[in-house]
């Protein structure tokens, strides 16, 4: 297991990184050859003080986000749009003047739909929170373009969150 490429780093107030990564499963092998399994899971989140990451990513207590339907696990991933990186990615972080942490990223959803005989697999931008600089995540981990007609039918990919907020989030990500 291997961060899969994406990455966002933020500095809170007092100082800490705070830093989101996607995680992939990757093999290498000795004649050069390289292969990724498109169907690993994770959104990763580390900050200055926490102990240093593994070697091997594969440890749940660093996950914050993830593929919210696991029937999406049960699918073809070649139907999967390829961006070669794992199932949720793309993370994207910011803290706020009082160290609240929030992150969101592009994760794949599966959507149902009466007018194709397979569930259409498109990704679509979840976020989560920490009210305590990132020692502990709310529970919640809304789908922020679950609004069906705007983005239902939408892949949702590259979220950008601005690192001045306020009073709200400000979110901007394309959608195909």
């Amino acid at each position: 297991y291997t961060p899969d490429g994406s990455c966002a780093a933020a500095i809170g107030k007092d100082g800490k990184v705070h830093v989101a990564i996607g995680r992939l499963r990757a093999l290498g092998g000795s004649d050069g050859s390289k292969s990724y399994f498109a169907n690993t899971d994770g959104v990763m989140y580390w900050h200055e003080g926490m102990p240093a990451l593994p070697q091997s990513l594969n440890v749940d207590s660093i996950f914050i986000g993830w593929v919210k339907d696991t029937l999406v696990y049960y699918q073809d991933p070649t139907t999967l749009p390829l961006y070669q990186m794992s199932l949720s990615t793309f993370p994207q972080i910011t803290v706020d003047a009082d160290n609240n942490v929030f992150v969101v990223w592009s994760s794949v959803s599966l959507l149902k739909d009466n007018s194709t005989p397979t569930p259409l697999l498109l990704r679509h931008i979840y976020g989560r929170g920490s009210t305590n600089g990132g020692v502990t995540w709310h529970d919640s981990m809304p789908d922020i373009t679950s609004d069906f007609f705007l983005y239902h039918f939408t892949e949702c990919v590259y979220p950008t969150l601005s690192p001045l907020s306020t009073d709200s989030l400000y979110i901007s990500f394309q959608g195909d």
